[in-house]
């Protein structure tokens, strides 16, 4: 069943549709909630409160874009507003629930380092915003319309930060493999 059905049906009143249109976007909305806010627990419970705004709101839906796209703009505000929330609680945002620290040093040659923990360590860098563009562009496929209106941003301002966002990322991990290459020699 496409998302349409599914939603024609829950408005109608079927649970099971519900079940089935949620299961097929949670991961995804969790794995877009944890880049932002770093912390698994809050993304559980962003994930948990976007999916019954959604429920909620399923009614007043357009469909002048995909039901995918709506919910994820639905997580991504509910992520930055928690995450907003907890800089104004002074909560520290524990870097370390997403990607496990570990050191850069490397026995092997350069060749059998394992480039993901260099592109995760870089893309923890980023700020919260920018790497919930890099997930919605380069994980989810999302083209470039579709972010855009999951960010609210036009298409020619996402082209701009994809640009700035993956220069940065380019000299973050020049960087890194000179720090492993100088450990090395």
């Amino acid at each position: 069943m496409n998302d349409g059905s599914l939603i024609d049906a829950i408005l109608s009143g079927d649970e099971s549709a519900t079940s089935i249109l949620m299961n097929r976007y949670k991961d995804f909305a969790f794995t877009l909630s944890l880049r932002i806010l770093k912390n698994r627990e809050d993304a559980e419970e962003v994930v948990h409160d976007s999916i019954l705004k959604a429920l909620r709101s399923l009614n007043r839906f357009n469909r002048n874009s995909s039901f995918k796209t709506w919910l994820f703009r639905i997580v991504h505000n509910t992520s930055i507003s928690r995450l907003r929330k907890n800089k104004m609680n002074d909560t520290v945002v524990d870097s370390e629930m997403f990607f496990e620290k570990e050191s850069f040093y490397v026995e092997e040659p350069i060749s059998e380092y394992d480039i993901k923990t260099v592109l995760a360590k870089v893309l923890e860098t980023l700020k919260a915003a920018d790497r919930a563009l890099i997930e919605l562009f380069y994980f989810e496929n999302l083209d470039l319309k579709e972010v855009s209106e999951v960010l609210s941003l036009s298409e020619a301002n996402v082209k701009v930060k994809l640009f700035r966002i993956r220069k940065k990322l380019a000299t973050e991990i020049v960087k890194s493999h000179a720090e492993i290459i100088n450990q090395i020699t």
